[in-house]
């Protein structure tokens, strides 16, 4: 537990390493020299901590997330359809009931579908969506626990069947929120590890660009130097 910690420890200070020695901050010693046309990064343990969740890959883990909640998603859509009594409701409450179903089932799996998407294309862009919902989720599902769990306690029922057959008792209450939310938390998780992976959040320069200094066209003068390349290198090819 110690080295793993030491570990993580030496890894996060060589990440925060910055020096701003060529950047002409005042104080500094001026520097004549051109500013660098390359970056060396350090190439990155992918296997590190850092890019795991539940023992495996955050890529892994966000995928079978985004794939588990797009098949919930469409699940109980289809389960809704079949188990609401519509029959028992007037035309503008079904009409009401199927819009809000609908909207249920194309947010769930545009969001779904998005993260599959990011993690296909490499884009922390497409996570955000899932992210802020499944944040949303969390909170108002925790708020009406807290709620309904007050009102039991309340009421006196907290292990006895009350009366009503259709009001849950605490214990069965407590487990079926605990355990959405548990589900959800665990699935929000992946995706935010998954979205700190470097390879979704650095842009690298590709080594077949030609990037031609900036030039006047009245002295013909180069005004600026080109932006410096960013190579993903492995540690024992870095200066």
């Amino acid at each position: 537990m110690i080295d793993r910690l030491t570990g993580w420890l030496k890894r996060r200070s060589e990440n925060s390493q910055v020096t701003y020695s060529r950047f002409g901050l005042p104080g500094d010693e001026v520097d004549e020299r051109a500013p660098p046309t390359q970056i060396h990064v350090a190439h990155f343990d992918d296997d590190a901590p850092e890019f795991r969740a539940f023992f495996t890959h955050s890529t892994r883990a966000a995928a079978v997330a985004a794939g588990f909640g797009l098949s919930c998603s469409v699940f109980s859509f289809v389960m809704f359809l079949f188990e609401f009594r519509w029959e028992a409701h007037g035309g503008g409450a079904d009409f009401g009931t199927l819009i809000g179903s609908l909207l249920f089932l194309i947010i769930g799996t545009v969001v779904h579908w998005q993260v599959l998407i990011g993690i296909r294309k490499e884009s922390a862009m497409n996570l955000i969506p899932a992210i802020m919902v499944y944040s949303f989720l969390i909170i108002v599902e925790l708020v009406i626990y807290i709620l309904a769990a007050n009102h039991i306690v309340n009421s006196s029922l907290l292990f006895t069947y009350p009366p009503d057959k259709n009001t849950p008792t605490f214990l069965t209450l407590s487990v079926f929120y605990l355990t959405v939310m548990g589900v959800q938390a665990a699935m929000l998780l992946s995706i935010c590890k998954k979205r700190q992976n470097p390879q979704m959040q650095i842009v690298y320069v590709k080594p077949t660009e030609v990037i031609a200094p900036m030039t006047s066209d009245a002295e013909a003068t180069v005004l600026t130097s080109p932006p410096p390349r960013v190579i993903l290198a492995a540690n024992d090819e870095i200066a």
